[in-house]
């Protein structure tokens, strides 16, 4: 009975440590997430528009857009909280192709494949958008007028290769283009003038694959990937009456 007494207190005084080590961990878990959440929480606000850089390379290289959700480290995806020194964001458009996951799932292995889906990412690969595409064309075109814009290869995330040029149409995020919604960070184009054939489409049809194939096609193309020139409107032509 001793023996029994002497025992059930020992593994009470076990627990009551148990329990106090515990609540030791919960309140520096606790302190550290407020630490963490008071020192990024001025760097983005929900909705924001950022550009994500690829989390392996030691430059800053742009592979991606989305929208910032979160930077909690309790903040679950898929039921894994994000951690600290992390974001949660919802893609919206990819720039490269190669580009993988920070966190790869037996199904999704690639950010091309996580469009419209939250993902976590490095907190220090996330870049604010320093504009959107309705920052390229500031509404309708007036008559005669128009943006002209050189396309890069939007595969190739190092440098900027000009592959096209063209004319922007609209900067609009519910335009259509082959009957797809443009979203957020895309525009739609036309091609006049090809520099590279062979550069793949970034939206690819049954029909269409490479930009050579789409001269005069309306395609949509990554703000990221185009330089807009200035608006430019044709010289009037003089009448008769004038010449006169």
């Amino acid at each position: 009975m001793q023996a029994r007494d002497a025992k059930m207190a020992e593994m009470k005084s076990e627990i009551d440590e148990l329990k106090g080590m515990f609540r030791d961990l919960a309140g520096k878990k606790k302190s550290y997430c407020e630490t963490e959440t008071c020192e990024s929480s001025g760097v983005f606000k929900v909705g924001d528009r950022v550009q994500l850089l690829d989390w392996i390379h030691s430059r800053e290289v742009v592979v991606g857009e989305g929208e910032f959700c979160s930077d909690e480290p309790m903040y679950k995806i898929g039921r894994i909280p994000i951690g600290p020194n992390a974001v949660a964001v919802i893609v919206s458009s990819v720039l490269s192709s190669t580009a993988s996951l920070r966190r790869p799932t037996s199904d999704v292995l690639y950010l091309k494949e996580a469009v419209g889906c939250k993902i976590s990412w490095p907190m220090d690969k996330v870049l604010r958008v320093p504009f959107t595409s309705e920052d390229v064309s500031l509404g309708p075109n007036k008559e005669g007028e128009t943006r002209s814009c050189k396309i890069f290869d939007w595969e190739n995330i190092e440098n900027d290769e000009l592959i096209a040029e063209g004319i922007v149409c609209s900067s609009n995020s519910k335009e259509r283009v082959n009957n797809i919604p443009l979203g957020p960070g895309v525009v739609s184009l036309q091609v006049v003038k090809v520099f590279n054939f062979n550069a793949p489409l970034w939206r690819p049809t049954a029909d269409i694959s490479v930009i050579g194939e789409a001269i005069h096609e309306k395609i949509a193309w990554p703000v990221l990937k185009i330089d807009v020139t200035a608006a430019a409107t044709p010289e009037p032509t003089l009448t008769k009456s004038v010449l006169l």
